[in-house]
């Protein structure tokens, strides 16, 4: 199975079941680290749905306390977080 943001949660669920214990952070990582990069390098032509990737980085810092996501990781997710409550109060959201 080729490992990708989209079935990431779907692999750490087959892989505890498997073998009793949490998937190696590295293969995580080099999935959501990799995405990170193409999505920082490229924007939205990286194809690299932001959201994925804000849902990932937020289990990292939050549930898994991985260091690998300090520095810029961690401020780009801070940096969104804001901007997405900013445009909530704004009601730029809205449909």
């Amino acid at each position: 199975m080729t490992l990708t943001l989209a079935n990431i949660g779907q692999y750490e669920v087959d892989y505890r079941m498997t073998y009793g214990t949490p998937p190696p952070a590295a293969e995580i990582n080099r999935t959501v680290l990799g995405a990170f990069r193409r999505f920082r390098e490229r924007g939205k032509d990286s194809g690299v749905d932001p959201y994925l990737l804000m849902t990932h980085i937020g289990d990292a810092l939050h549930r898994r306390r991985d260091p690998a996501y300090f520095g810029e990781p961690l401020r780009w997710y801070a940096r969104t977080l804001q901007h997405w409550v900013h445009l909530s109060r704004t009601g730029a959201l809205s449909t």
